[in-house]
C-alpha cells in the first residue's frame, strides 16, 4: 500500500518476499516479474526490501506512515512486551517478510524453530485468524482467535535424537488479575531455580484452577493477586 502496489497483485508480491531467504533478492525480482509485475516496480519493491532488511519494529511506523502498518507494529510491540516479561525477547527473531495463508490470518504469524539448528525445518507454526470460526459458522462474525500447528514429524526426529524425561510441574502459579506479573515470576523461578513451573492461563476461575492442580498432582500452588504483589508476598498452598 506505501509503495503504491496494485491490490490485485499484493498477495502475489507478499509471497515472492517469503521466499527471500532462499531465493535472494534477485531471486525475488525474478519472481515478481514472472508473476506479473512491472520492472519499474520490481525495482522498487526491492529498493524497499533492502532498505527494511536493517529496520527494528519501531522503526516500521516512521517509516512507512499508514493506519495499516500502525495496526500490525502496535500489535508486535504488545507482542515483544509479553515476550520481554517471559525473558525469551532474544529467542524471537523479527521477520517483516514471513507469510503464511494470506486469506486465512488477520495478525501476526510466527514459525517455531530449534535454538541448536539441529533440524533446519520449522517445528511448528501460526498465526491470529479472527474469521476463521465465522468462516465455520457460516455468520461472517469475527472472533478473536489465535492458533500453532506442530509438525509432529520433524519434533519425533528431534526428540529421538534426544533422551527425554517425562514429568509434571513443581509449581502451580495462578494469577488473580495479575497475568503479566506472573509470567515474569514464573520465568524468574525456571531459570533461577529446579523447579519445573507451569502457569495458570486457560481462564479457569480459583476453584478449578485448583482442581487441576490437585488432578495433576503438582504439589505446590502459588496464588498471586494485586494485594500479594503490593506486599511482595504470595500465598502458598500445599496440596498434597
Amino acid at each position: 500500500e506505501s509503495i503504491n502496489i496494485p491490490t490485485e497483485r499484493t498477495s502475489d508480491v507478499i509471497l515472492s518476499l517469503d521466499k527471500i531467504e532462499k531465493i535472494g533478492i534477485d531471486g525475488v525480482r525474478k519472481d515478481v516479474l514472472e508473476r506479473g509485475i512491472t520492472e519499474e516496480m520490481a525495482d522498487t519493491i526491492c529498493n524497499t526490501v533492502l532498505s527494511c532488511l536493517k529496520l527494528s519494529i519501531n522503526d516500521f511506523k516512521d517509516a512507512f506512515n499508514t493506519p495499516l502498518i500502525a495496526d500490525g507494529v502496535n500489535e508486535l510491540q504488545q507482542l515483544q512486551q509479553y515476550l520481554i516479561a517471559l525473558g525469551i525477547n532474544e529467542n524471537a527473531i523479527f521477520n517483516p517478510f514471513l507469510a503464511r495463508g494470506l486469506t486465512m490470518y488477520t495478525g501476526t504469524v510466527y514459525e517455531i524453530f530449534l535454538k541448536d539448528d539441529s533440524i533446519t525445518s520449522s517445528i511448528g507454526s501460526g498465526g491470529r485468524y479472527d474469521n476463521i470460526i465465522g468462516a465455520f459458522r457460516g455468520d461472517n462474525m469475527s472472533y478473536p482467535t489465535v492458533g500453532i500447528s506442530f509438525g509432529l514429524d520433524v519434533i519425533y526426529t528431534a526428540l529421538s535424537q534426544k533422551e527425554t524425561i517425562l514429568s509434571t510441574a513443581d509449581v502451580f502459579i495462578i494469577p488473580l488479575g495479575t497475568e503479566l506479573q506472573c509470567l515474569q515470576i514464573a520465568q524468574q523461578l525456571r531459570s533461577t531455580t529446579s523447579l519445573k513451573v507451569e502457569l495458570e492461563l486457560a481462564g479457569r476461575k480459583l476453584k478449578r484452577a485448583l482442581n487441576y492442580a490437585n488432578k495433576e498432582n503438582i504439589p505446590y500452588v502459588l496464588i498471586i493477586g494485586e494485594e500479594e504483589l503490593s506486599t511482595e508476598t504470595v500465598m502458598l498452598r500445599n496440596m498434597k
